[in-house]
C-alpha cells in the first residue's frame, strides 16, 4: 500500500496541481476542471 501512496504523491498529485493551475489561468468553469480530471483517469 505504501508504494501506491508514494506513486500518487510523486506522479498523480503533480498532474492534479498542473490541471488546477491551468484551470485558474484559463478561467474555465468548474465543469471543465471536473471533465479534465475525469479524462486523466481514463
Amino acid at each position: 500500500m505504501y508504494n501506491g501512496i508514494q506513486h500518487f504523491n510523486e506522479f498523480r498529485a503533480k498532474r492534479i496541481e498542473k490541471k488546477i493551475k491551468n484551470f485558474i489561468e484559463e478561467g474555465k468553469d468548474l465543469a471543465d476542471l471536473v471533465n479534465d480530471k475525469m479524462k486523466m483517469y481514463d
